[in-house]
């Protein structure tokens, strides 16, 4: 598992950890070929980035079960060290065994987890019974002495039978292995989630650390059938009954309407099988909320607590119907339910009457997977017990904090490895969160290291920020896109990846006015703090959750607090938030001019977050003048304000970085690409880095042509193909009369030959005679050619006189292609630009199995890189392969290929033929 964490990777390796993800797919029944390409897309963003293809796999490694056969086989081996007893088990002891995210395992207690193990009835030290067989005659989960035993008929409310007439007896399962499914996740609106028909859901739970939510499931297989009133009644009796328990042991669950709460037939227990549902049925079973429990507090405390359903649909390959899972969520939050008892009075149709009634109203517990009433001669004893369970929950609550690493340094040194983790400078590996209430009129001159920095996003406290602050001042330099923070709500529906392209969150700095703006008419007003804090902390942690748990890794950015002007709660509140939702650990940073703010503001903070961990992330009494200057020397690149682009008189023209970013679909080529870079602060150590990763299979960057064109490095080989690229460039631009508006030329390459490596460097190359730019991934035909429009005519005085513009687009499908050459033809046509001008020029690189072959297409404008080289070629290659070879250790080999082969079994059919190809191209002189 070690290798999902983006610290362990092998950076030099391009394979690393592939034959362990197939591994991890294999035991956790996971789609194999999906989580790989998850796998390999998460490589390739560097770990800034979890594709939705992988989340499934992160999720199942995130939720083990402790029924899985490692558990299994640590409680055996403890059992053989310490004693044949539970109950004799230390935390000293198992700490060899168990590795665990969490507090310190000294301040771990196993025995809930014992007691849970047991309680879903696995077996016991001294158990002779085969687990594998009693699952194919009877898995539903056993009930312990204090539980109710199940009757041949349903006879009490919290039966698992109680949707199954007496008639229909439970027959042994088929025994099939069917997959296993993740649950939905808890409390969270993902319209993208289904669940597959057939699969098994993890066994019923009762209580365990009272933020996992315990889950019940009903089957409704009849039920679903009855008369509207009569359901409504029925999901009533269920969900209030199920709530109540909850609320009682303050304990988060779901309730599953549409998964098998038994063996029966040919279903198999915790099977989903799905129900064809009126939503509106479901959603009005709520509305017995007032009816049923017993007081105005109580009712709006379960309304607070008790979720809307959520419809989960179950997707079938032999099915055309819909069908859905229905779940409800119960989250009982401390401040909601502390000091109180909820009892509730089941709703039942009578067939009599023709109406519903209720029963008395009585308190439910959670015993087990049972949800059984609280027996009277119990009541006294558990009502006791309540403070014990309020205090567990508001400690469940609230998160564990990590302890960092105390540094005892000045305060250049200190801030420079707060805000790089460790490093020698600021790059582009991490992302930058600012928070910043009010900044001063003589702060305003001390920005430039924030302007550089380019950060993600700023939480800005101060309402007048757009007039008259630290945002109209960095929007004078730089492009950001203005938004509140109920902009981050995905109650709507959004997908992240919707929240992310609507917001353009990579595009540009999102700028959140956390307080208004007082130059807004569309009602967004500042207000004090106990009005903030009422009506804007739900969505101040709806957004910070968002960033930080949905939108960027962990540990790929730092928060970085300016607290220039006096301290209200509201910058406090946000500070709580961030600790908790980063689990305190160490990407914070806070910069504080004044002591005395500084003062204010840990005394209020330090109830999330002790004094002495403030101290060590703070850098306090430090003018911003100062901190400006710092932060600066240690930036690798500064951005500049304008960049240099060439105009079609011969001259240069400015493109503004403001300007740039709003081009976000483009990536701009400018005439002094990376020359912002600050090489000296770069030693040779770092530079031979550089070099080696490209040469490794690492892609290529603009960083590396400017270095070796500087000869601080190697100078890049051209292939061939490079130089047939750039006659038919010259042809194109130095014709006198443009046969077409938009030409095209076509690189066809074999993987890793270095196809895109020639077609950056005939944008490097290109870049001070005509404008050159690289098509972004993903980004909207329209909006791609808007941007590309708007860089032809930058600047220019005729529309009919412009440079052309070369447009790179890497590994795009045809029908894009097709699709951009469309929209770019139509903006010709709108703007009447003579059809012999020639505007733009597509530089289309694709991966192909025989590049030659696609040579016959269109022979003048396409060329071909291949694996095979010519002998200019072999002369190069050869002269760089000795270079490297100085600086090769052969170990790499052999370290490498043990990685390799460290999962692979060399019994299988194809580990035999990989070891005789291998061999073959060892002795073989006609290898190819």
């Amino acid at each position: 598992m070690a290798v999902l964490n983006p610290d362990n990777w092998d950076h030099d390796n391009p394979r690393f950890g592939d034959n362990e993800v197939r591994a991890l797919c294999d035991v956790l029944h996971v789609n194999q070929q999906e989580a790989h390409l998850g796998f390999t897309e998460y490589k390739a963003s560097g770990g800034r980035k979890i594709p939705n293809k992988m989340k499934k796999l992160l999720m199942a490694v995130d939720t083990l079960s402790p029924s899985n056969a490692d558990c299994e086989r640590g409680f055996s081996t403890m059992n053989n060290i310490i004693t044949e007893y539970r109950s004799k088990l230390t935390t000293k002891n198992a700490n060899s065994f168990i590795s665990s995210v969490g507090p310190p395992c000294r301040q771990w207690d196993p025995l809930p987890y014992v007691k849970t193990w047991l309680g879903k009835g696995r077996r016991a030290a001294h158990s002779t019974s085969c687990m594998a067989r009693r699952l194919t005659t009877d898995v539903s989960p056993p009930r312990s002495e204090t539980e109710p035993k199940p009757n041949p008929q349903p006879s009490g409310p919290g039966s698992h039978d109680e949707d199954t007439p007496p008639q229909h007896n439970d027959t042994v399962s088929s025994g099939v292995s069917l997959p296993l499914s993740d649950y939905r996740p808890f409390d969270e609106q993902d319209q993208h989630f289904k669940y597959v028909k057939h699969s098994i859901l993890p066994p019923e739970t009762g209580v365990e650390n009272l933020i996992a939510p315990c889950h019940e499931y009903k089957s409704l297989e009849i039920a679903h059938k009855l008369e509207p009133e009569k359901l409504k009644a029925k999901m009533a009796s269920e969900v209030l009954r199920f709530a109540c328990a909850c609320m009682n042991m303050r304990t988060n669950g779901t309730i599953h309407f549409g998964v098998m709460d038994k063996v029966k037939g040919r279903h198999q227990y915790g099977e989903i099988t799905g129900v064809p549902v009126k939503k509106e049925d479901f959603v009005d079973a709520l509305d017995n909320i007032e009816r049923c429990f017993k007081g105005s507090d109580q009712q709006s405390d379960a309304r607070a607590c008790i979720r809307n359903p959520r419809f989960v649909e179950v997707v079938d390959k032999d099915s055309v119907n819909n069908t859905y899972v229905i779940e409800y969520d119960i989250v009982p939050k401390s401040s909601t339910v502390k000091d109180k008892l909820y009892s509730v009075g089941i709703p039942k149709f009578n067939e009599k009457k023709k109406k519903v009634i209720l029963k008395k109203k009585v308190p439910y517990c959670r015993v087990g997977a049972n949800t059984p009433q609280i027996q009277e001669k119990k009541l006294v004893l558990f009502i006791q017990g309540l403070k014990e369970k309020d205090a567990q929950r508001k400690e469940a609550e609230s998160s564990y904090s990590q302890s960092p690493v105390e540094y005892r340094e000045d305060q250049k040194r200190k801030l420079s490895i707060l805000l790089t983790c460790g490093k020698k400078y600021m790059d582009n590996s991490l992302r930058y969160i600012i928070v910043a209430n009010k900044l001063l009129p003589e702060h305003l001159d001390n920005i430039s290291f924030l302007i550089h920095m380019n950060p993600f996003c700023v939480f800005d406290f101060d309402p007048d920020s757009m007039t008259s602050g630290l945002c109209g001042k960095y929007k004078e330099h730089r492009a950001a896109s203005l938004h509140f923070m109920q902009d981050y709500d995905k109650a709507a529906g959004l997908s992240t990846d919707d929240l992310v392209k609507n917001l353009k969150l990579f595009d540009r700095t999102s700028w959140i006015f956390c307080n208004g703006r007082k130059d807004f008419l569309g009602g967004e007003k500042n207000c004090d703090e106990k009005t903030w804090i009422k009506t804007r902390t739900k969505n101040m942690k709806k957004a910070v959750s968002i960033i930080c748990n949905d939108i960027l890794p962990k540990h790929s950015f730092v928060v970085v607090f300016l607290l220039m002007s006096d301290i209200e709660q509201q910058i406090v509140e946000i500070f709580h938030e961030f600790y908790t939702e980063m689990n305190g650990h160490e990407d914070l940073t806070v910069i504080s001019e004044s002591k005395e703010n500084f003062k204010k503001w840990s005394n209020l903070a330090q109830i999330s977050c002790n004094m002495a961990i403030l101290k060590n992330i703070s850098i306090v009494d430090m003018p911003l003048s100062h901190v400006d200057a710092t932060v600066q020397s240690i930036q690798v690149s500064k951005n500049q304000s304008a960049k240099r682009l060439p105009v079609f008189s011969g001259g240069l023209c400015f493109l503004k970085s403001s300007k740039e970013d709003l081009l976000h679909s483009l990536e701009v080529i400018s005439i002094d690409q990376c020359d912002d870079t600050k090489l000296e602060i770069m030693d040779k150590d770092e530079l031979h880095r550089i070099e080696q990763e490209f040469y490794r299979g690492g892609k290529i960057t603009w960083l590396h042509f400017l270095l070796a064109d500087k000869r601080e490095i190697g100078k890049i080989i051209q292939r061939d193909a490079f130089n047939e690229a750039n006659k038919i460039m010259e042809n194109l631009v130095y014709r006198k009369n443009a046969i077409r508006s938009i030409e095209s030329i076509h690189v066809y390459h074999h993987p890793g030959s270095g196809g895109t490596t020639v077609a950056c460097q005939l944008l490097w190359s290109w870049k001070s005679k005509v404008r050159c730019a690289v098509v972004r991934q993903s980004q909207e035909i329209n909006t791609v050619c808007e941007h590309a429009v708007c860089l032809r005519e930058l600047d220019e005085r005729d529309q009919n006189i412009c440079l052309p513009v070369l447009l790179l687009l890497d590994d795009c499908n045809a029908n894009y292609t097709d699709d951009l050459r469309r929209e770019l033809s139509n903006a010709i046509a709108t703007k009447k630009i003579s059809p012999s001008v020639l505007c733009f020029i597509l530089l289309i690189c694709k991966l192909s199995h025989d590049p030659e072959r696609m040579l016959r297409d269109s022979p003048s404008q396409t060329v071909a890189v291949t694996h095979k080289l010519s002998d200019a070629e072999k002369v190069f290659f050869s002269k760089k392969g000795v270079e490297l070879k100085l600086t090769f250790e052969p170990e790499f080999i052999i370290t490498r290929l043990r990685g390799t082969l460290q999962w692979t079994s060399l019994m299988t059919k194809c580990s035999s033929i990989l070891c005789f190809a291998g061999m073959f191209f060892c002795h073989s002189s006609e290898r190819f």
